[in-house]
């Protein structure tokens, strides 16, 4: 068998180095290609696909198992093997991104090794930080994701003002990967701009303390609910996996957007987030603009479930 596993994105075609912010009037979905279908069975031994899709990190590529009654067109029982390339690594980080949304960010143990987890985390973290292109990890050893996400982490005690313009410089450009982090990269992003801020704080440069609070509010304002902040809030540490609390997660907040204009970002987040539900079927939006509320409502689309 060989042609490809899709996916019915709600964002419909974009493009993998900076995805734009969808229009939430439109209903723009399309069925995308996730991963290219292999018929070698080794390409995923073990991945059982028990929710219907799985997924895996191996030999430099992301691997998914999908149940083959689950797919259009086949029917049965049987797993589909597909082997995400450089063509499908854009819409298989969007596909992922919409089943942790549409889960509520609760833990989906059958979904992703947790180290495949690690590793897209990683991923996540690297084009935003560095800002690696994201096809250029199709081929990536998992080890060498993992060392450069290190040395990205550490650098910034040599280059904390020069990280901080680069990365408000990114977030102030306009949409991009970074309003897809799932909570473990999120919360370590913004823990290394306060890092960043913290090697120039003796200084009392306040324009860098602007930027810095600016860049921790776009990272909470592209939140999609009161659990995905919350669980960002637990994780502001570069260490993933790990959870600090949301007490301490808060009180480092604080400490940066303090005096600026974005001292209440945390509880106007809350406030906006409070009704919300996660958006079935919807692109991600920021949780600060009007159409955020209005795209409660379902769409009307056939792929999708009603809320």
């Amino acid at each position: 068998m060989a042609g490809a596993l899709q996916w019915l994105n709600p964002e419909g075609f974009i493009d993998p180095k900076t995805p734009k912010k969808a229009d939430a009037s439109k209903a723009i979905a399309a069925y995308t290609d996730v991963a290219s279908v292999s018929a070698g069975v080794a390409l995923i031994q073990g991945l059982a696909a028990t929710l219907g899709f799985e997924c895996d990190y191996r030999q430099g590529n992301f691997v998914v198992a999908a149940k083959a009654g689950a797919c259009l067109g086949l029917g049965g029982s049987g797993s589909v093997a597909g082997k995400v390339g450089a063509a499908q690594i854009g819409q298989f980080f969007m596909c992922i991104a919409h089943q942790l949304k549409q889960a509520d960010y609760k833990k989906m143990s059958g979904l992703m090794k947790l180290q495949a987890f690690d590793t897209l985390n990683q991923i996540y973290y690297l084009v935003v930080a560095a800002e690696r292109p994201l096809e250029s990890f199709a081929g990536a050893n998992a080890l060498e994701i993992a060392r450069q996400f290190a040395n990205v982490s550490r650098s910034i005690h040599q280059g904390g003002e020069q990280f901080i313009r680069q990365v408000e410089k990114q977030l102030r450009f306009g949409w991009g990967w970074y309003s897809y982090m799932p909570p473990e990269s999120r919360g370590a992003m913004i823990r290394t701009v306060i890092d960043a801020f913290k090697q120039n704080e003796q200084g009392g440069n306040y324009d860098l303390r602007q930027l810095a609070a600016y860049a921790i509010n776009e990272l909470l304002a592209t939140t999609q609910s009161i659990r995905h902040l919350d669980n960002t809030l637990d994780r502001i540490t570069a260490a993933l996996g790990e959870q600090p609390g949301r007490n301490q997660g808060v009180q480092m907040i604080s400490a940066i957007v303090e005096g600026t204009a974005f001292s209440a970002c945390i509880n106007r987040c809350e406030m906006q987030l409070a009704s919300a539900t996660p958006l079935l079927g919807r692109p991600f939006l920021r949780n600060d603009e009007p159409a955020f509320q209005r795209a409660q409502l379902p769409l009307h689309h056939s792929g999708y479930p009603l809320a």
